[in-house]
This record gives structure tokens, C-alpha cells and sequence, in this order.
């Protein structure tokens, strides 16, 4: 099974893709939305001229889940969950400091 998530920006829908092969080999997909419990502490972060949206929700297992999304709608996901908000948004600090806002702008192509 492939798990693929994004948010829709406008609704604040979270989106579950789950993709399944068949015995086929071929690849099937269903579609889920879900109501995202945001953090309070998520916010618009500027620096340097750059603006990113340092987006912290509740994954639902008793975790937070930290994304950084740029003004493009490219996003950067931290892999694990976070045991508290404060711990995330801690952790997406610390990163724009430590590699730069401008890391974490624009695409990855």
C-alpha cells in the first residue's frame, strides 16, 4: 500500500490517497477527507523577504505533524510526529534558522 497525504489550502481538508496494487500489478486508489484538528500555534513565519506557513495538526494518533508550505504551495514534511505543538513548532524554528527560509522555498525541482 502507497499512503499519499495533502491539504487542501482553501477547505484546511487533509487528503488521504491510498493507493493500492491489484493482482493485476496495477495500482487502485481511494480517496478519504478527513476535518484537520490545526494547532493554535501554527502560523505565517516571514524572514528575509520570504513567507512560509509553518502548519502543525494533529495526526490522530496522539501526535503532531509539522509541515512547512511556501506561498507556491510547495511543502516540506517532517516524516515523524511530534509529541507535543510546542515541540514541533520548535523544530520547524530551529530549522528555518539553522538551513534558512530560503531552503524551504520554491520547488524541488
Amino acid at each position: 500500500m502507497i499512503e499519499l497525504w495533502y491539504q487542501n489550502i482553501e477547505t484546511g481538508i487533509l487528503n488521504n490517497n491510498l493507493c493500492h496494487l491489484n493482482n493485476k500489478g496495477e495500482t487502485t486508489a481511494m480517496t478519504d477527507d478527513y476535518d484537520v484538528k490545526m494547532s493554535p500555534l501554527s502560523q505565517r513565519f516571514e524572514q528575509d523577504g520570504e513567507v512560509v506557513s509553518i502548519e502543525i495538526y494533529d495526526d490522530g494518533e496522539g501526535g503532531w505533524l509539522l509541515e512547512i508550505v511556501d506561498e507556491g504551495n510547495n511543502s516540506t514534511m517532517w516524516e515523524d510526529p511530534f509529541d507535543s505543538d510546542d515541540d514541533a513548532l520548535a523544530e520547524a524554528l530551529a530549522a528555518i534558522e539553522e538551513q534558512g527560509i530560503a531552503s524551504f522555498v520554491g520547488s524541488a525541482n
